[in-house]
């Protein structure tokens, strides 16, 4: 992956080595502004794989190209987290879902931690509120269409509709350590929202 050198100087800080582990020694989740500004860059150059050198320390979140939004269910916000390669329609579905009065936690990037049992889901503070609407451009929601963190209840794959099975078995994922409900779904599908409400309540009472 390159970096789009057209929006950012190539030129690296002493000690940036242009990964995740560059700098070991700073403190907790503060980013190298230099890659900081590699990462917006390349999202807005659709680039959206990229994610530069982020402080590493055992206390960091894990950062997933994964997009995150929360459900309300039963009066209580609920993350449903979406994956899938590039162009498989994340943002997209995620876009759908907020129009249906889901709140936006991350687009692309998630960070990850265990709290108390939970998976907490939260957008990299430099992407916090943005969302991409292809054909449009990357769009910051209004603050009463975001949520800055939620405990993550439902994982969904994104795959063609040729994988999606018409009668699963249950199936789960962990991540950072939590186990959470996993199922496999094609982002287009008129269906597909509704379908993951459908699912994030059935998760909810199993």
């Amino acid at each position: 992956m390159r970096e789009p050198s057209t929006r950012v100087a190539s030129r690296r800080p002493k000690g940036c080595t242009g990964h995740r582990r560059c700098h070991t020694s700073i403190t907790q989740r503060q980013e190298c502004a230099h890659c900081v500004a590699v990462a917006l860059a390349a999202y807005v150059d659709g680039y959206v794989s990229l994610w530069p050198c982020t402080a590493v320390t055992d206390a960091s979140p894990l950062n997933i190209h994964a997009t995150c939004v929360a459900l309300s269910v039963a009066g209580a916000w609920r993350g449903v987290l979406l994956r899938g390669s590039s162009g498989a329609g994340k943002s997209d579905l995620a876009l759908r879902l907020i129009d249906g009065g889901a709140r936006l936690v991350a687009d692309d990037r998630t960070d990850l931690t265990a709290e108390s049992g939970n998976l907490m889901a939260r957008a990299p503070s430099v992407l916090a509120g943005l969302i991409e609407a292809r054909g449009i451009g990357i769009l910051r929601l209004h603050a009463d269409q975001v949520l800055a963190a939620v405990a993550v209840a439902l994982i969904v794959d994104l795959v063609p509709a040729a994988d999606v099975e018409r009668l699963p078995e249950a199936r789960f994922a962990a991540l950072a350590g939590v186990r959470i409900p996993l199922c496999r779904l094609t982002a287009f599908d008129a269906s597909t929202a509704v379908k993951i409400r459908l699912a994030l309540g059935a998760s909810r009472a199993s």
